[in-house]
């Protein structure tokens, strides 16, 4: 079993890093954007250096070739935390893939390559879009979508005076198709069902991988009917707007129901 600890993983990367003479580590950290997220091609790598492209990708291919070796002859849970490619053309690791929860790191990361979005759990991608919302100032953000009391993946509620706490069915999808229609309406319909025990105002229905052409409804005409449409644009801006709760996330344990 692949061990789902961000912090065991963060080890095993630094202890087998450690192996490696310092420039080929500096190179490999750089390159695969290993500690900031950012990645940096061969030849930002060579400015930094002062070499030429050729230099930083000759050390880049002995330090992958190194890092093969000890991968295979290493313990059995550094073996499990790491899946090394065997070329410079596969990434040195894909952290976002493994972790199952969600963490400063791993925000980082998708702040700086968005295209990670499809490729995290699904725990952490909900866990990710209400840490987006509870930024953005709302203030009760729980992750409700195991509890069978509501449809909603997320409970969102946002203090408006005079009003009071407003909640926000929010329902998220993480699939390779883009939704549709018939799936804004069964987010509708769960939220007018619910609406007189949990007193929802509004939905949000977020994909990340879009939406599928609306034949009849515009996106400002659905915001009348109470449900707002998120798409990877909206992610994207999200991301590039959110700030950082400290050194820590708004919301690092999201309570799980609704009462």
């Amino acid at each position: 079993m692949q061990p789902d600890n961000p912090t065991t993983l963060r080890g095993a990367i630094n202890e087998l890093l450690s192996l490696l003479p310092r420039r080929q580590e500096k190179i490999v950290r750089l390159r695969f954007g290993l500690g900031d997220g950012h990645q940096r091609s061969r030849q930002d790598v060579a400015l930094m250096f002062n070499r030429s492209v050729s230099w930083v990708g000759r050390l880049e291919r002995k330090a992958i070739h190194r890092l093969d070796k000890a991968t295979a002859a290493g313990p059995m849970e550094l073996r499990q935390a790491l899946s090394l490619g065997s070329t410079e053309k596969r990434r040195l690791i894909d952290a976002v893939e493994r972790v199952r929860a969600l963490t400063p790191d791993v925000l980082a990361r998708l702040r700086a390559h968005s295209d990670d979005l499809e490729k995290v759990q699904w725990e952490v991608f909900e866990h990710l879009v209400a840490e987006l919302l509870a930024q953005q100032g709302f203030e009760d953000v729980r992750l409700v979508g195991r509890d069978h009391s509501t449809s909603a993946d997320i409970f969102a509620a946002r203090f408006v005076d005079p009003l009071g706490l407003l909640p926000i069915f929010v329902e998220v999808k993480r699939t390779r198709r883009r939704v549709g229609v018939e799936v804004i309406n069964q987010v509708l319909g769960a939220m007018f069902s619910e609406q007189g025990r949990v007193g929802w105002r509004a939905a949000l229905l977020v994909s990340v991988t879009g939406f599928k052409a609306l034949r009849r409804d515009s996106r400002a005409t659905l915001r009348i009917k109470g449900i707002t449409l998120a798409d990877r644009d909206d992610l994207s801006r999200w991301l590039d707007s959110y700030v950082p709760n400290g050194n820590g996330l708004w919301l690092p344990y999201p309570k799980r129901r609704i009462e």
